[in-house]
């Protein structure tokens, strides 16, 4: 990987880049890191590419069974396969989460400051949104755990964590 490869992304239809086109702007807004993709995630598309046919697909069996392996490896997680929900991206897990998890008029937390997305789920569904801001103690952005308790209520379902945290690490 050359990560001093500069990569011109302006017109095309980029996300971070357009944001603030015409501007005097360094967009470090966004988790879009402009390197290229490994030689062989490429070849891996390539080859899908080539055969032409791109239709509608499933997760495969083998990622499937990675994932278990993972957490039970890490974590000693026993789980079921059919317990894997596949997401198209976060911001869709996110909104899934909070229509699935309680009732309208029900409590969800997250830390702030926090990718944008996360501020905005809740409210999709007509939750409340209760912000913890995390604390920077001499460089390292912590969870305040008693006014995270302080902000939870008999209403709070559901958890909304950043993790590795955006933008703090």
């Amino acid at each position: 990987m050359n990560f001093d490869e500069a990569i011109d992304r302006k017109n095309t239809s980029s996300l971070k880049w357009d944001k603030f086109k015409g501007k005097d702007v360094l967009p470090l807004w966004v988790a879009d890191m402009d390197f290229r993709a490994s030689d062989e995630i490429v070849k891996v598309l390539h080859d899908r590419i080539d055969h032409g046919v791109m239709g509608y697909t499933n997760v495969p069996e083998e990622l499937i069974q990675i994932v278990q392996d993972r957490l039970q490896e890490l974590y000693n997680w026993k789980t079921e396969p059919e317990w894997q929900v596949w997401m198209p991206g976060m911001v869709c897990g996110l909104n899934v989460a909070c229509r699935a998890i309680g009732e309208e008029g029900d409590d969800v937390i997250t830390g702030t400051p926090v990718y944008p997305p996360f501020l905005s789920a809740p409210g999709n569904f007509n939750r409340r949104l209760n912000r913890v801001p995390l604390v920077n103690n001499d460089g390292i952005w912590r969870y305040d755990l008693e006014l995270f308790k302080k902000k939870m209520t008999a209403k709070t379902g559901l958890f909304l964590l950043c993790n590795p945290h955006n933008p703090v690490g």
